[in-house]
């Protein structure tokens, strides 16, 4: 999927990407600056960097926290990956507090994603028949965004657990940078339920409708399941949660005229799962 100046075709094509694929590719000519920013923040530095610097931090009121499986101690499997976390949106940490070897790189990488983000939503707002600023503006889609690294070690038994487990993110949208290593399945309902590996493109993005853009578009665009496999190889995956900042949540007024044609009804932010 080509994301280029717009247009009904253009807004057409990632309604209906995001309602049967429920994922889409984006690309475009920076492809060398994406591979770029990921080349300056490998694994070795950005999580290298996060455990010494944060100590294994897993306080929720940190913008900046490092940790091996966030949820060790409410899953009933461990998954086999690091995570340094970044809240970089609405309001972001201070330079002091990201480690040393992300600082820059971090930030530049949020900016582009919001830039990117910001036109996927005029688009998205144009394809439902809303107003171009609805999504970005109006319903405040762009008002959150962290940044997040997973490396994903050598597992010695890769049968016996995962990276990632089947989950659907509770954001907007999620937008994913891949090495080339792979591991990446999406569910893919039609014509059967199987899971459907997702592989690394070059120059490519790959962007994940969530929980959150299902519940303001009523349906019309569905968040995807996905997860990520163990394998015997490391990887890193670069990912950002566009996810909003407001405490409520309502389907776009413009698409439902009779409230019994709703799907969802207004959600606070604390009541998403």
């Amino acid at each position: 999927m080509v994301v280029g100046n717009g247009g009904p075709a253009v807004g057409g094509g990632l309604r209906r990407a995001a309602r049967r694929w429920r994922l889409r590719r984006s690309h475009g000519d920076g492809g060398g600056w994406w591979a770029s920013v990921g080349g300056r923040g490998k694994a070795s530095v950005w999580l290298g960097s996060g455990r010494r610097w944060l100590g294994g931090t897993r306080d929720v009121g940190s913008k900046v926290r490092f940790s091996s499986n966030y949820d060790l101690f409410r899953s009933p499997a461990a998954n086999w990956r690091d995570t340094l976390f970044m809240e970089m949106a609405p309001e972001g940490p201070s330079p002091e507090a990201i480690p040393p070897p992300c600082r820059g790189v971090a930030e530049e990488y949020a900016a582009a994603v919001r830039r990117l983000g910001e036109r996927l939503f005029e688009l998205l707002s144009e394809a439902l028949g809303l107003p171009v600023a609805y999504l970005g503006r109006d319903a405040g889609c762009m008002d959150g965004l962290s940044v997040a690294a997973n490396n994903y070690p050598p597992c010695p038994e890769p049968e016996a657990t995962m990276g990632t487990t089947r989950h659907s993110e509770p954001s907007f949208l999620t937008v994913l940078l891949q090495d080339t290593s792979g591991g990446l399945q999406a569910v893919l309902e039609r014509p059967r339920w199987r899971w459907v590996d997702v592989p690394p493109v070059a120059g490519a993005l790959v962007v994940n409708v969530g929980d959150l853009l299902q519940l303001v578009s009523n349906d019309r665009l569905q968040s995807v399941e996905h997860r990520v496999v163990a394998t015997g190889g490391a990887r890193l995956y670069y990912w950002c949660f566009i996810s909003g900042h407001k405490s409520l949540f309502a389907m776009c007024k413009d698409d439902v005229k009779d409230v019994s044609l709703s799907f969802f009804r207004a959600t606070l932010e604390g009541n998403i799962p």
